[in-house]
């Protein structure tokens, strides 16, 4: 049996950087983004961010490539838009 451990530091970013995350809802975000690391059997170490672009410091599971970690189904549409608005402020 051999031992692996790889950490990742993956930054998403707003469109356009603009400053679209409030700070009240970074909790609940931040929340729902480690239940989806969760269930990709994941760990999550640390998560942070700003108004215009979150970190992710974490492990990958040996069973998931890098590609599926990162693609999220319900968070983006077909076309690499973001398709929900819950989380975001439109000014």
């Amino acid at each position: 049996m051999s031992y692996h451990q790889i950490f990742y530091q993956i930054i998403f970013a707003t469109k356009n950087r603009c400053k679209t995350i409030t700070e009240a809802h970074c909790e609940e975000l931040y929340k729902y983004i480690w239940g989806i690391i969760k269930n990709k059997k994941c760990k999550l170490y640390r998560i942070n961010g700003t108004e215009d672009h979150i970190h992710i410091f974490s492990d990958l599971h040996p069973s998931i490539s890098l590609a599926d970690y990162i693609y999220c189904e319900p968070l983006f549409d077909p076309f690499g838009a973001a398709s929900s608005t819950y989380f975001y402020s439109h000014s």
